[in-house]
């Protein structure tokens, strides 16, 4: 059946948890305290996003989830694969729609795949939409909305970004890119910022999309002072352009 990627529902939750808890592990040995890392837990974050997920109104002013889910349930043999890394995280209990300030840095990673689906231009299934019936094994996310510290600049935000290991180097990254771009345009959204660890090698992955650097700040994880970069596209019609044209 291949990897589909489409918006996100409450059903979903539990998969992007797990999705977002494996990835922080698999990414940030190193950068975060190890005891952190091992104590984050599934079922709350899980929660929390499905919360997040029902509480999106399909409007300017609300948070959207998409997800990569492989419909045959099975993992490839592997692939490194290009990986980027972190928009603002979405750690349980907090603020906005970021679910806690101090766990800032997505484990985005990339892999080359096929042009997204989800969010079609104008905006993907809303509520009132008839139930889809969920299948397979969720392998990656991305969380989006409006930009949250008022940028005068970029009015969307690519708050996270995950794909599993073991599914890095099959493009699931750049159509989960492509999949918030649509949908950010579709709700008026016409720049983006995404904030990314400075230490995070898949900071790359941004780069290799026209990401321009605008911005830095100190934020602090797990007692770690760490250094965090905003990068920025004032043009989403050309980052939609640029990531459709290297999905493959």
């Amino acid at each position: 059946m291949g990897i589909d990627v489409r918006r996100a529902m409450p059903a979903d939750a539990a998969g992007i948890a797990r999705v977002q808890v494996a990835t922080w592990r698999s990414t940030y040995r190193g950068l975060i305290p190890d005891a952190y890392l091992d104590a984050m837990e599934e079922e709350p974050r899980a929660r929390w996003w499905q919360d997040v997920i029902a509480r999106d109104a399909g409007d300017d002013g609300s948070s959207f989830v998409v997800v990569a889910v492989d419909g045959d349930g099975v993992p490839p043999g592997g692939g490194a694969g290009e990986g980027d890394g972190g928009g603002a995280g979405w750690e349980a209990g907090g603020a906005g729609y970021s679910e806690g300030s101090r766990e800032r840095g997505a484990a985005a990673q990339e892999d080359g795949s096929r042009s997204a689906e989800p969010g079609r231009r104008g905006g993907a299934t809303r509520k009132g939409d008839a139930p889809v019936e969920t299948r397979g094994q969720v392998v990656g996310f991305a969380a989006a909305g409006p930009e949250r510290s008022g940028h005068p600049e970029f009015r969307g935000e690519l708050g996270a970004i995950y794909v599993l290991k073991e599914y890095q180097g099959r493009g699931v990254g750049r159509r989960l890119v492509a999949a918030v771009v649509r949908e950010l345009l579709g709700r008026g959204h016409g720049s983006m910022l995404v904030w990314v660890l400075a230490q995070n090698p898949y900071r790359r992955f941004y780069e290799s999309l026209g990401g321009v650097l605008v911005r830095s700040r100190t934020i602090e994880i797990g007692g770690v002072k760490l250094e965090e970069w905003g990068y920025g596209w004032p043009d989403l019609e050309g980052l939609l352009r640029r990531v459709e044209g290297q999905g493959g």
